[in-house]
């Protein structure tokens, strides 16, 4: 029962942070990329850092700002459509210009079991690492300037708000809790992954590229300034991912700390109602 009328749509509480309600819309914009280059820089794979990227600008700049920008669905700046939808001037007053902490994980799952703890990745999205740890090569050409936190209105969920919203025990420690490290196929080791059952915030079925969600974390890899982490629908969190691939994007935001419940249940058919507060 966590259910938020907001822009006129369905939204979800991800949780309460400090002062402020963590939201999330309940279904994706679209596919887009999360960054795109030209294909001198990294290869054509994109620049894993939030604060620049066109996700982040199509979001803040258009979604929530109202200004047409260029949106990307491919490498080396392939373009696409934008989506449509916007934010309404009663739901932009509700939102806060909120700080994101926007650090960087390494690849920390376990080699040979492929178990992801959930804690360290936690404190990692938190941390001061930058997704540019690499220092030369095709892949590592950028020279955008690295941060750990960005401030602005619209972002993505983090993997450990995916890993949370799931009811499955398992998943507070390990977010690939499931995987059969042992199988013969894919097919085989990704069948029972855990963190997707009774999980209101997982969306997709299988283990295509096409049908895995983005979230907000770069990856730290020393080979590529590229990754970002993202969740496959069939429940594997992996790293492996370019910037620049076409995937769900699902708005996040924090609502501002003076915002009350005026109605509402919570429920999908009797949502909470919002209200700005004294």
């Amino acid at each position: 029962n966590n259910y938020v009328s907001f822009n006129n749509e369905l939204w979800r509480i991800i949780g309460v942070f400090g002062n402020n309600v963590k939201l999330v819309r309940s279904e994706t914009l679209g596919k887009l990329s999360w960054d795109s280059s030209d294909s001198t820089i990294n290869s054509g794979q994109g620049v894993n850092e939030w604060s620049q990227a066109d996700l982040k600008n199509y979001l803040n700049t258009m979604y929530y700002g109202g200004t047409e920008v260029t949106c990307y669905g491919g490498q080396n700046n392939s373009t696409t459509t934008c989506p449509t939808n916007r934010l309404d001037d009663a739901s932009k007053t509700l939102i806060d210009n909120h700080t994101w902490n926007t650090g960087a994980i390494a690849t920390i799952a376990n080699q040979e079991t492929f178990a992801l703890n959930t804690v360290p990745f936690y404190k990692a999205e938190r941390g001061n690492e930058t997704g540019k740890i690499c220092s030369s090569g095709g892949w590592c050409n950028d020279t955008v300037t690295r941060t750990t936190t960005w401030t602005g209105y619209i972002g993505l969920p983090y993997v450990t708000d995916w890993a949370y919203a799931s009811s499955e025990s398992a998943c507070e420690t390990n977010m690939n809790a499931g995987y059969n490290a042992t199988a013969s196929s894919d097919d085989e080791a990704l069948a029972n992954m855990t963190c997707k059952n009774n999980n209101w915030m997982h969306h997709g079925t299988t283990m295509d590229i096409e049908d895995a969600t983005w979230v907000l974390s770069p990856v730290a890899y020393p080979g590529r300034a590229y990754g970002v982490w993202v969740v496959y629908g069939d429940g594997l969190v992996d790293d492996s991912s370019c910037a620049t691939l076409p995937l769900s994007a699902f708005p996040t935001i924090y609502l501002k700390s003076n915002i009350l419940i005026e109605s509402g249940k919570g429920t999908s058919s009797n949502p909470y109602i919002l209200k700005a507060g004294s």
